[in-house]
């Protein structure tokens, strides 16, 4: 008979936990860990072993969302938590969706510019060339 164990899964994260769950192999951790001070935002490790901060809220309109903050590797605990806090003060104070408001970011930097300087006015024959 083999014993079932269970891993705690709820935990505060700090830098030193998330490198020790990280390195760990894929048997011994679970896929999601859960922050105890922020309770929305975890850490969720994908099928290449690869951990990102996550963020789990509900839309405005009563569906569940899920966010990603970003790579571990790159993001420290504190930071992951900071930006958690803040998308969810945006969400709760001024309805902004994190994920909507980051594609119309990434939807508006893929547009083209119009270039409205004087240089642009001149060149195009709107003004005098003197």
């Amino acid at each position: 008979m083999t014993k079932n164990k269970t891993t705690k899964t709820r935990v505060k994260f700090t830098n030193r936990l998330v490198d020790s769950l990280s390195a760990l192999p894929p048997e011994l951790r679970a896929r999601r860990y859960w922050d105890t001070e922020t309770p929305a935002l975890y850490l969720q490790f994908g099928d290449t072993g690869a951990s990102s901060y996550m963020m789990r809220y509900t839309r405005p309109d009563g569906t569940p969302g899920e966010f990603s903050i970003g790579p571990s590797k790159f993001i420290s605990a504190d930071s992951a938590r900071a930006a958690c806090k803040e998308h969810l003060s945006a969400l709760i104070l001024h309805g902004i969706d994190p994920v909507k408001a980051r594609r119309d970011a990434r939807a508006e930097a893929a547009a083209p510019k119009v270039d409205t300087t004087f240089t642009a006015s001149s060149s195009a024959g709107m003004w005098p060339n003197w």
